[in-house]
């Protein structure tokens, strides 16, 4: 087993979708309409984020341009 908990992975799998498409915290929030501290927060695996936003998040970082 890896040792990161459900918090860490969420962030780890954000931070890479977000890396293979080139999006920054500013963009997604931009877009999104999430404040920067909190998405910050997510990101670094200090909180998670509700089902409502995941979502909002994997349709961001996987719709095709």
């Amino acid at each position: 087993m890896s040792g990161l908990g459900n918090k860490e992975i969420m962030a780890k799998n954000i931070r890479h979708y977000m890396e293979l498409k080139g999006k920054d915290r500013n963009q997604i929030c931009k877009d999104l309409g999430f404040k920067y501290t909190t998405f910050t927060d997510w990101i670094n695996g200090n909180t998670y984020p509700r089902i409502d936003k995941i979502e909002l998040i994997i349709l961001e970082l996987t719709k095709r341009i």
